[in-house]
C-alpha cells in the first residue's frame, strides 16, 4: 500500500481558516499519477488539509480519464481520523465505477467531474480538528493511463 501526498496536504503547507461567520472557503490539492506513480488498492492519496472547525458543504473529484481500458477505477474520498472525528473514508465520495466517458461521469468531456454526495447527503460535515482531505483505491484502472486527480472542498469557516 502506497501513501501518497500531495503538496497542498503536506506537514507544514498553511491551512487557510478564514474569518469565520460563515465564511465560505475552497481547499483543494491535486496528484498526478505518471508511469512510475500508479494507482492499486488499497492505496491513498492525501489530496488537502482542512483547517479544524471546518463544515463541510460540498466539493468535486475531477480528473483525466485514468482507465484505457474498460473502466473499472473506484476512488473514494473522505478523511482519516484526527484524534477527534472518527475515520470516514468515503464520507465526500464513494465514486463507483469510473469510466471517463463523456456525461456518464457528470463532466461532458473525456474524464470526469464528480460532484460530493456521501454522508453530506443528510447535510453538511463538521470536523473538530485539522482533517486531511484523502482518496482511497477501491479498484484499481483496468488499464492504467497517466493522470492528474484533483478534489476541492468548499466549506465554512465557522
Amino acid at each position: 500500500m502506497a501513501a501518497l501526498v500531495a503538496a497542498r496536504a503536506a506537514p507544514g503547507f498553511p491551512v487557510y481558516k478564514g474569518a469565520g461567520a460563515g465564511e465560505t472557503c475552497t481547499a483543494w490539492g491535486t496528484y498526478a499519477l505518471t508511469s512510475t506513480i500508479t494507482a492499486v488498492a488499497p492505496d491513498t492519496i492525501d489530496f488537502c488539509r482542512l483547517p479544524a472547525g471546518a463544515r463541510v458543504i460540498g466539493g468535486f473529484f475531477q480528473g483525466q480519464d485514468i482507465d484505457a481500458g474498460t473502466g473499472v477505477f473506484e476512488m473514494d474520498i473522505g478523511y482519516p481520523t484526527n484524534g477527534s472525528d472518527v475515520a470516514d473514508p468515503d464520507a465526500f465520495l464513494n465514486s463507483g465505477a469510473i469510466n471517463g466517458t463523456a456525461l456518464t461521469n457528470y463532466f461532458a468531456v473525456s474524464g470526469f467531474q464528480l460532484p460530493f454526495s456521501g454522508m453530506l447527503a443528510t447535510g453538511p460535515i463538521l470536523l473538530a480538528r485539522e482533517t486531511i482531505v484523502q482518496g482511497t483505491v477501491i479498484v484499481a484502472p483496468n488499464s492504467f493511463a497517466a493522470a492528474r486527480l484533483t478534489v476541492d472542498v468548499h466549506y465554512l469557516c465557522e
